[in-house]
C-alpha cells in the first residue's frame, strides 16, 4: 500500500468500525435482529471490535498477504469462541427487564478482555514474522515489538479520554451561555460511538509514524520500574525465609493465599523484564539490579510450588470451581516463566531467558483461548468436578450449589439440574427449591428471598459457655421483610463462611447486642440490635481488625468493654473499634 494512503485508510477504518459498533448498539438497544440471536450477536460484537483494531495496527507492517491470512485466523477465533459462549450461557429467558442474562453478559465481558491480551501477543508474533521473514523472529524484534504495541494501545486510550473530556469542556462552555445543542449531540451514540473510534484510530496512526516517542517512553518506564525489582526481591525473600518458622497454616485460613502469591509472581516476572529487557541491558545493569534479577528469577519457583500446593489442598477438599481452574492456568504459565527463568540462572546464560520468553508468548494466548473453549472450559470441568464428587459419596445431594449450577454453570448446571430433578437423589425440600430456581432468571433469583444453609445455633460463641439469645436463634433470618436481613454475614447464610459470635450491652439498656465476627481477614463485625418488638436488626458494623487473631484472643479473655458516652465504639485488649451506624439517623416525613 502507498504509504501516503495509509492515514486516510486507518481514519476509514477506525469510522467504519465504528458505523458497525453503533448499528449493533441500535440492535440491541431496540431488541431488534441480530441482538435477538446471541449466536450471531456476540460473534459480530467481537469481529467489529477486533478486525479493524488488527488491520489498523497491520497496514504498512504486515505483508498484504500475511495480515490477510492474520485477519482470517482473527475472524475464525471471534467467531468460534463466542458462538461457544452463547452455546454455553445463552439459555436465560430474553425478557424486557433482562435482555441478556447476568452469565452471558459476564463471560463476553471476560471473552472480549481475554482475547484482547491474547491477540496483542499474537500480533506481536505476526509482525515479527513479517519483519523478518521467517515464523520465529530474533527476540530483540519481538521486544521492541511488544513494547511499541502496549505503549501504542496505553497512549490510544489517553488521547480518546483527553478527546472526551475536551468535548465535555465544551459543552459546559456552551451552556454558559444556554446552548444545549453541543451537549445533546456528542452525548448521542450516533457520534460518540463513531468519533471515539476515527480518534482511536487517528491515534495509532500517529503513534505507528513516530517511533522515537514509544522509544523514548519504554526507556523511561523501564529505567524507573527497574529499581523496583531490588525492593520487592527483598520482600519476596524475607516472605519465603519466614516461612519455616511461621508454617503454612497462616497461608490457608486467608482463603486468598494462592491468588496473592500468584500476583506476587507475576509482579516478579514483570520486573524481571523490566531489567533483562532486550537482553544486552541485563549485561551491562547496575551490579545490585543484576543481583535482584538473579534472585527474583530463582524465588519464583517457590512461590508457584506453594501457590500450586495450596490450590491443591482447595481442590482435594471441595473440588474444581470457576476460580480455581483459572488459577491453576495461571499456576501453569507461572511454572513456566519459573522453570525457565531459574534453568537460565542455573546456566548463567540469558540466552535462555530470551527463549523462555519466546516460548511463553506462543504459550500464553494458547492458555487464555482454551479456558474460552470446550477443551478447557472453567464452567463445564467444574460442573463436572461437583456431580463426581455427589456420585463419588464426597458430598451430598443437599451440599449440591444449587445456585452456582442454575445461574452461572450454563448450559452444563442447568442440563445437570434437569437431571437431578427427573432423579430421586434430592430431598423434597432441595427438589421444591430446583424446581423454583429453574423456573426463575437472575433478576427474579436476586429479588427472591435467600434460604439459609445454616444454623444459626451452630455458630460458636466465645468466650467458650456462653450462649446466644433464644430470641435471635428463632428469628426467621430468611424471610425478606425481617429486621436486618439486608447485609447479613455470610456466615448465616453458606455452611463454607466461618465466623464467631461474642454478646456485649453496647448502649446501657440491659439488653446485649449480638456481634459476628468473619473469620476471612479484612472483614468486619455485624452488630445486631433487639428492637422493642422483640426483632433482631443489624445496626453497626465494626472495622475490619476485629478478626485480627490476638482480638479474638482479648475477647476470650473478656478485655471488652463499651466505650463511653455513646457506648457505640468498643474497646478490646486496649485497642478502639469504632462502629459505623448502619440505620439512618432520620426518618423522612
Amino acid at each position: 500500500m502507498d504509504l501516503r494512503s495509509i492515514p486516510m485508510a486507518r481514519i476509514a477504518l477506525g469510522f467504519g468500525q465504528g458505523v458497525a459498533l453503533f448499528a449493533l448498539y441500535q440492535s440491541f438497544d431496540h431488541r431488534l435482529w441480530p441482538a435477538t440471536n446471541a449466536y450471531v450477536f456476540i460473534p459480530l460484537v467481537l469481529l467489529a471490535v477486533f478486525l479493524p483494531l488488527v488491520a489498523l495496527i497491520g497496514i504498512g507492517n504486515i505483508r498484504a498477504v500475511l495480515l490477510g491470512r492474520w485477519l482470517g485466523c482473527v475472524a475464525v477465533l471471534g467467531a468460534a469462541l463466542g458462538g461457544y459462549v452463547a452455546y454455553t450461557y445463552g439459555l436465560e429467558p430474553q425478557t424486557p427487564e433482562q435482555f441478556y442474562s447476568w452469565a452471558i453478559t459476564s463471560a463476553a465481558h471476560m471473552l472480549t478482555f481475554t482475547l484482547a491480551v491474547g491477540l496483542l501477543i499474537g500480533h506481536t508474533l505476526v509482525t515479527a514474522a513479517s519483519a523478518e521473514g521467517k515464523r520465529i523472529a530474533s527476540y530483540r524484534t519481538y521486544y521492541d515489538l511488544a513494547w511499541k504495541h502496549g505503549v501504542q494501545v496505553a497512549a490510544t486510550v489517553a488521547f480518546c479520554i483527553v478527546f472526551w473530556l475536551l468535548l465535555f469542556l465544551g459543552a459546559q462552555l456552551f451552556e454558559l451561555i444556554h446552548i444545549a445543542l453541543f451537549k445533546k449531540i456528542i452525548q448521542k451514540p450516533w457520534f460518540g460511538i463513531p468519533a471515539t473510534t476515527s480518534v482511536a484510530a487517528l491515534a495509532l496512526h500517529v503513534t505507528d509514524i513516530r517511533p522515537n516517542i514509544i522509544a523514548g517512553i519504554r526507556i523511561l518506564a523501564l529505567t524507573l520500574l527497574s529499581y523496583l525489582l531490588p525492593l520487592l526481591a527483598g520482600i519476596v525473600g524475607l516472605f519465603l525465609i519466614s516461612l519455616p518458622f511461621t508454617g503454612l497454616e497462616g497461608l490457608w485460613a486467608t482463603k486468598f493465599a494462592t491468588g496473592l502469591l500468584l500476583a506476587a509472581a507475576a509482579a516478579l516476572i514483570g520486573l524481571i523484564n523490566t531489567v533483562f529487557q532486550d537482553g544486552d541491558q541485563a549485561q551491562t545493569a547496575p551490579r545490585v539490579l543484576r543481583a535482584a534479577l538473579a534472585l527474583a528469577a530463582l524465588e519464583l519457583t517457590p512461590l508457584v510450588l506453594i501457590a500450586g500446593y495450596g490450590l491443591g489442598l482447595r481442590v482435594n477438599a471441595y473440588g474444581w470451581t470457576h476460580d480455581r481452574i483459572v488459577a491453576a492456568a495461571c499456576i501453569f504459565v507461572a511454572a513456566g516463566f519459573a522453570g525457565g527463568y531459574a534453568w537460565s540462572m542455573a546456566r548463567r546464560n540469558f540466552l535462555v531467558m530470551e527463549r523462555v520468553n519466546i516460548a511463553m508468548a506462543f504459550v500464553v494466548p494458547a492458555v487464555l483461548i482454551a479456558l474460552f473453549s470446550p477443551l478447557f472450559d472453567p464452567t463445564r470441568i467444574s460442573v463436572s468436578s461437583q456431580m463426581a464428587r455427589l456420585k463419588a459419596g464426597l458430598i451430598t445431594a443437599g451440599e449440591l450449589d444449587l445456585v452456582y449450577l442454575r445461574f452461572q454453570g450454563g448450559r452444563y448446571g442447568v442440563n445437570v439440574l434437569h437431571e437431578l430433578q427427573a432423579g430421586t437423589v434430592l430431598e423434597k425440600p432441595e427438589a421444591d427449591r430446583l424446581t423454583a430456581l429453574l423456573q426463575m432468571n437472575w433478576n427474579q433469583w436476586q429479588r427472591a428471598p435467600k434460604p439459609s444453609t445454616v444454623s444459626v445455633a451452630d455458630i460458636p460463641v466465645i468466650p467458650t459457655g456462653r450462649s446466644l439469645p433464644e430470641s435471635f436463634v428463632a428469628q426467621n433470618w430468611n424471610l425478606p421483610a425481617a429486621p436486618g436481613a439486608f447485609g447479613l454475614p455470610s456466615c448465616m447464610t453458606v455452611k463454607t463462611e466461618l465466623c464467631h459470635a461474642t454478646l456485649i450491652d453496647l448502649d446501657g439498656d440491659g439488653i446485649e447486642e449480638v456481634i459476628f465476627i468473619p473469620e476471612r481477614l479484612g472483614m468486619g463485625a455485624y452488630v445486631f440490635k433487639q428492637s422493642p418488638e422483640a426483632k433482631w436488626g443489624l445496626v453497626g458494623l465494626l472495622e475490619s481488625r476485629i478478626n485480627c487473631p490476638d482480638m479474638r484472643v482479648s475477647i476470650e479473655q473478656g478485655q471488652m468493654k463499651a466505650i463511653p458516652p455513646d457506648q457505640s465504639d468498643l474497646e478490646i485488649g486496649g485497642h478502639r473499634l469504632r462502629m459505623r451506624i448502619v440505620e439512618p439517623s432520620e426518618k423522612c416525613p
